[in-house]
């Protein structure tokens, strides 16, 4: 049970490649009339802007999808921008290349005798 006037709400954290962490944000108080407010799914790296710096987007339980700006983040190559890889949630790493299409010209083998005649023959044990 919440306690009068007091609100629970998420925080995101920006971590580097090692896990360690950068910063951290809290996400925005819960809307009216509830007790707590948090992030919904994977959040989302990317430049919504067009400015030099990305932003993270976040979809929360109570206020509908947020976005902060990531700082000094111009030059930052973004690889996995999602939780599920790719903006359409395959699994697969940004700039992942798709796997080749199947080959659906059956193989042909074409077996010759040398010109001398030889043979060869299995090896008994």
């Amino acid at each position: 049970m919440a306690q009068e006037g007091f609100a629970w709400c998420g925080t995101a954290f920006r971590l580097d490649y090692l896990g360690n962490e950068l910063y951290r944000v809290n996400l925005p108080a819960p809307a009216i009339g509830q007790t707590w407010n948090g992030g919904l799914g994977a959040p989302t790296v990317a430049n919504i802007d067009s400015d030099p710096n990305l932003e993270l987007v976040v979809g929360t339980v109570t206020s509908g999808a947020v976005a902060y700006k990531l700082p000094n983040t111009a030059n930052a190559r973004v690889l996995w921008g999602t939780g599920r890889g790719d903006f359409g949630r395959t699994g697969a790493p940004l700039g992942t290349p798709s796997p080749p299409p199947p080959d659906l010209v059956p193989p042909s083998v074409q077996i010759s005798a040398p010109a001398d005649g030889a043979t060869v023959s299995a090896a008994r044990r």
